[in-house]
């Protein structure tokens, strides 16, 4: 539909704006005659006023449901009404002209009432037996249609409890590998060994810091006095003593570091066993599937009831050499080839 000037509209209405008073609550189930004419408005005829539209804004006065009689049009005018335009006479509210769709018969609403209960149903059509012998095909096999329902759903009852079982079982599983990760003699003599080496660097450190180095000193000097050293020697000895504990602390820092790296990696290999292990949807089985595709295929292969998922393709395909491809299919010579040969053409030779 198109829009005119100032917004008004022309061409063909909607197909739903045809239908806004065709509910049964609309108007309380009355539904106008749309193709009334002018000339079943007799004079003498009673009619009832059934409200004010934009055809008719100047009857406002009029209410709703008001009996009138129509009456003859006066003919002495210089102009006439249009032909839907009704005069009507309402009594106390006076003599009004009317638009024909603001007016219907007394007899109006009991005919249409009879003829939407005289209607078939909307959902009856030219092929409703067609539909009642798919609804009969379809209630004659519903008993097999249930029980193949009920049987699947009996399997996948099934299926469920055991796939449950399963996970609880790798569960279980893996509590018990992440345990005797965590307990193997290997891994516990590591972190003993780590621990060592920290609390000797620690040590070390702690004798040579700015208020212990004095104390370490005499107490070094004074385990070498013999009478045979002098001061300035004691204290060059202490020197090289502390060299060789600088020394010392970087050759435990750099096995300290091995250690660590060691058991880092383990340690991590732990950890994803742990991460595994706490999840909260269940995905401890990944240690052992790549993919949900391994993983259904696990849990099928346990089960052993359905078909096991295959990574094989599903089409066989064979690879065939160029020699063998021309062993199995010769190739033809064309006709007249020996003329060809020669750089004659057959409509050369008359051929």
């Amino acid at each position: 539909m198109g829009h005119g000037p100032n917004g008004t509209r022309v061409g063909k209405s909607h197909p739903s704006e045809n239908k806004q008073n065709a509910g049964p609550y609309s108007n309380n189930g009355f539904q106008p005659e749309p193709f009334t004419s002018h000339l079943d408005f007799v004079e003498g005829g009673e009619v009832i006023y059934t409200g004010s539209s934009s055809k008719n804004k100047n009857k406002r006065n009029v209410p709703n449901g008001a009996v009138g009689t129509v009456v003859a049009k006066d003919i002495k005018r210089l102009q006439k009404s249009s032909r839907s335009t009704i005069l009507v006479d309402f009594g106390s509210h006076g003599a009004r002209y009317v638009n024909k769709n603001c007016l219907m018969f007394p007899s109006d609403d009991e005919k249409c009432m009879k003829k939407r209960l005289d209607s078939p149903p909307v959902i009856l059509g030219l092929q409703s037996d067609r539909v009642e012998a798919r609804v009969k095909k379809k209630e004659k096999n519903m008993d097999k249609t249930v029980e193949s329902i009920m049987k699947k759903r009996e399997e996948q009852k099934d299926y469920r409890q055991f796939r449950k079982d399963l996970l609880d079982k790798k569960e279980l599983e893996l509590g018990v590998e992440i345990s005797r990760a965590m307990n193997d003699p290997k891994n516990v003599k590591l972190r003993d060994e780590r621990k060592k080496i920290n609390e000797s660097i620690e040590e070390i450190k702690e004798m040579y810091t700015t208020t212990k180095e004095p104390l370490t000193k005499l107490e070094y000097m004074k385990s070498k006095i013999d009478g045979t050293h002098n001061q300035e020697q004691l204290e060059s000895m202490f020197n090289v003593h502390k060299d060789q504990d600088m020394r010392r602390i970087k050759l435990l820092k750099q096995h300290l570091l091995n250690v660590s790296d060691e058991l880092k990696g383990k340690s991590k290999e732990l950890g994803n066993l742990e991460k595994a292990y706490n999840s909260g949807s269940r995905s401890f089985f990944m240690n052992e599937c790549a993919s949900p595709h391994d993983y259904r295929r696990m849990v099928h292969e346990a089960w052993n009831k359905k078909p096991v998922p295959s990574n094989e393709p599903s089409m066989k395909y064979e690879i065939v050499k160029d020699d063998e491809k021309d062993e199995k299919k010769p190739v033809k010579e064309p006709p007249n080839m020996d003329l060809l040969k020669w750089g004659l053409y057959p409509r050369d030779v008359g051929l």
